[in-house]
């Protein structure tokens, strides 16, 4: 659902007070572009019921202006895309300094470099995986600002608010593999790695370097 760009504000103020209350069949993510903000939502279950959930945006930013639900199969899901996450930060809290960086800089088109924002709650069976689930780190942090911007500006101003971590499939520095996961895990991969690829022959990917002795962490 397409929304006009000057209720940016008022829709990243309702997402930031309604996602975290969402049920798990719903996501949503906020998309804000200089010509308009996009509200896209994936509903398991009817689109009425969907509808009614976010009735609450509505009521803060008017009818979206095109768009809307209609039932789709699994491929058309997928063909849905996403905002190139050539920069990404992980907030435990979306603060208001935050959430007006993001409108100042693509309101309007204010900043050029930046072409889209993508705003986004995580939840649901990530953040609540249950037993061994393997090393992907940061489940618990509710929210991630993806920015598909061609410098590094608005990011650094958002950085100071983040928490420092990513996800794996965000990272555009392989220097900050270490960011994708716990301490804890890190060294394991790290021993993983000393004992299956000593030589670390494996490396052109998001690589964690062979620990080459118990204690210390390399990524």
């Amino acid at each position: 659902m397409w929304f006009a760009p000057e209720r940016v504000g008022e829709i990243l103020a309702w997402y930031r007070e309604h996602a975290p209350g969402h049920p798990p069949q719903l996501n949503v993510v906020v998309v804000v572009r200089p010509d308009g903000v996009a509200v896209r939502g994936l509903h398991l279950g009817p689109a009425a019921r969907a509808e009614r959930l976010l009735r609450p945006l509505w009521n803060a930013a008017g009818r979206p202006v095109r768009g809307g639900f209609a039932a789709l199969g699994v491929e058309a899901m997928f063909a849905l895309g996403d905002v190139a996450p050539r920069h990404a930060e992980l907030f435990a809290t979306l603060p208001d300094t935050v959430l007006k960086q993001v409108v100042s800089a693509v309101a309007d088109g204010a900043d050029p470099a930046v072409g889209a924002v993508e705003v986004r709650h995580w939840g649901g069976a990530i953040a609540e995986p249950g037993g061994d689930v393997g090393p992907a780190g940061h489940r618990d942090t509710p929210y991630s600002v993806v920015l598909d911007a061609a410098d590094d500006a608005l990011a650094s101003v958002l950085r100071p608010h983040a928490t420092g971590g990513s996800f794996l499939n965000l990272l555009n520095d392989p220097a900050r593999v270490a960011a994708a996961f716990t301490g804890a895990n890190l060294r394991r991969l790290a021993r993983v790695k000393r004992a299956y690829d000593p030589d670390n022959v494996f490396r052109f990917n998001a690589n964690i370097l062979p620990d080459p002795a118990e204690g210390v962490l390399h990524a």
